[in-house]
C-alpha cells in the first residue's frame, strides 16, 4: 500500500523495489492518472464508495529475493513465508502471545528489536504498553463476509505478498494486514516507514471483469473510500492527486494500486498505508510533512478503521465496476485539496506552474497553463501546492 505509513509515508519518491514474484509483463501499476502504463508503472489515486446520490457529504494509497521470515497469525495456523531464519518469526509470535520474549531468543543477525520500535531492557524484548496489536478474530467477525483475512507480524510488503498468493491460490477478495513492513512500497520508489504494531499496512485483492485499460481512475476511487471512512470518524481529510491523503497540508495516508491480468479480467492489488501512531523518531526520517491519527486526536482503533475502510472500498467498487470513474468525478473534485488552485507539477524532473482543473474520466489530472488545459497522465509525476513549493 501501503497505504507511506503504517509506515510513515514518505511520499513522492524513494522506496525499495525488490524483484517481482511474477513477470513484469504480467503485473502493471496504474499511472498517476489511473491509466495503465508500461510494466511497472504504478498507480496513484483514491476513491470512495459512492455516487452523488448515495454518498454522505465529503468535506471540502513487491517482491522478494532475500526476505525476512514473516509470522502469519491466521487462526491456529501459522502461514509464514519460507525463509532461512525462523527465529524472528518465533520471537514475534512470543511477543504477540506473551507481550515479551527473552533477549537471548531474539535473532542476533538482521533487524533489531529497537528498529521495530520494541523495548529492550532487563534481558527481555517487550511490546510497549501503548501498543494494541491487530486482533484476527475480531477482524474475521467484523469484516464484510466476502473477504478472507490474513494477519502477518512481519513482511516485506503486503502488496508483494498478495501477488505471491495470487500465483499460488488466487488473491481476489483477500485482505492482508501486517504489523510491520520491511520494504513497504509507495510510488516512485518510496520507502514506507513505521514501528511494529502502530500503523496500518494493508492490501486488498479485488478482481474486476474488466481489461487493464478499462480501470482508469481506480486508485482515486480507493482514495475517496479512505477519505470517507476517515470522515465518519471526524477526520477532515482531503486527497492530493495522484495518491496521497492529506490533513492540513500534512500527509496522513498513501495508496499504491497494482494490476495483474487474469483469465476473466484484472486483479487489482490495492495497497493502503495509514499513519495511526507515528513516533517522533520515525517522523524525523521522512522528507516531507506528515501527521498521524493520534496527533489529530482521533481515537479509533486500527482494527475498526480497517473494517471501515474495507467496507467503503467494497461499496465503491460495486459502483465503479459497472459505471467506471465517471460516477466519481464530481466527488473527487470536491475532495481534492488542490482543486482550482495554483500548483506546481513536477514531471520528468521539470517543474511547471499552473492551475488544477480537476480530473477526467480516466483519472488524469486536468492542468491549466496560460489558459490552455491539458490532461497529465504520466506515472512519474508529483503535484504540490504552489505556496508549499515556493517555501522550499
Amino acid at each position: 500500500m501501503g497505504p507511506e505509513t503504517g509506515n510513515s509515508l514518505s511520499d513522492e519518491h524513494s522506496e525499495l523495489e525488490p524483484p517481482d514474484p511474477i513477470p513484469n509483463s504480467e503485473v502493471k501499476r496504474l499511472s498517476a492518472d489511473g491509466s495503465v502504463g508500461s510494466p511497472h508503472v504504478r498507480v496513484g489515486h483514491r476513491q470512495a464508495f459512492m455516487t452523488n446520490a448515495s454518498m454522505p457529504s465529503i468535506g471540502a494509497f513487491f517482491l522478494l529475493t532475500n526476505v525476512w521470515k514473516i509470522s502469519a497469525t491466521s487462526g491456529s495456523k501459522s502461514n509464514a513465508m519460507t525463509t532461512p531464519e525462523p527465529a524472528l518469526t518465533n520471537a514475534l509470535q512470543q511477543v504477540r502471545e506473551a507481550g515479551y520474549v527473552l533477549s537471548h531468543n531474539w535473532p542476533h543477525d538482521g533487524i533489531t528489536a529497537r528498529e521495530l520500535g520494541l523495548n529492550e531492557d532487563a534481558g527481555s524484548v517487550r511490546l510497549p504498553t501503548d501498543i494494541k496489536l491487530h486482533d484476527l478474530n475480531y477482524l474475521q467477525n467484523s469484516l464484510p463476509d466476502q473477504l478472507t483475512v490474513q494477519l502477518l507480524d512481519y513482511i516485506d510488503s503486503t502488496n508483494s505478498e498478495l501477488i505471491r498468493r495470487h500465483t499460488k491460490s488466487g488473491g481476489a477478495h483477500h485482505l492482508i494486514l501486517t504489523e510491520y513492513q520491511s520494504a513497504g512500497r509507495g510510488r516512485r520508489g518510496k520507502v514506507w516507514l513505521g514501528d511494529y504494531g502502530r500503523n496500518i499496512a494493508m492490501t486488498m485483492g479485488i478482481e474486476f471483469p474488466l481489461t487493464l485499460n478499462a480501470l482508469g481512475g481506480l486508485s482515486s476511487v480507493v482514495g475517496l473510500a479512505l477519505v470517507q471512512a476517515l470522515e465518519l470518524e471526524g477526520v477532515d481529510a482531503q486527497l492530493k492527486w495522484p495518491n496521497d491523503v492529506w490533513v492540513k497540508e500534512q500527509k496522513l495516508a498513501g495508496i499504491l494500486v497494482e494490476l495483474v491480468p487474469t483469465k476473466t479480467g484484472t486483479l487489482a492489488v490495492v495497497g493502503i498505508g495509514v499513519n495511526v501512531d507515528l513516533t517522533n523518531a520515525q517522523a524525523s526520517k521522512i522528507d516531507q510533512s506528515v501527521t498521524s491519527l493520534r496527533r489529530l486526536g482521533a481515537s479509533i482503533s486500527r482494527d475498526d478503521l480497517v473494517v471501515a475502510v474495507c467496507t467503503s472500498l467494497l461499496k465503491n467498487f460495486d459502483v465503479y465496476s459497472p459505471d467506471g470513474f465517471a460516477a466519481f468525478l464530481e466527488v473527487f473534485d470536491s475532495a481534492h485539496r488542490l482543486q482550482d488552485q495554483a500548483a506546481v507539477l513536477i514531471l520528468g524532473g521539470e517543474s511547471q506552474e499552473g492551475i488544477v482543473r480537476g480530473v477526467d474520466v480516466t483519472g488524469g489530472l486536468r492542468f491549466e497553463q496560460n489558459g490552455v488545459t491539458r490532461v497529465v497522465t504520466s506515472g512519474e509525476v508529483s503535484l504540490r501546492p504552489a505556496a508549499i513549493e515556493e517555501s522550499q
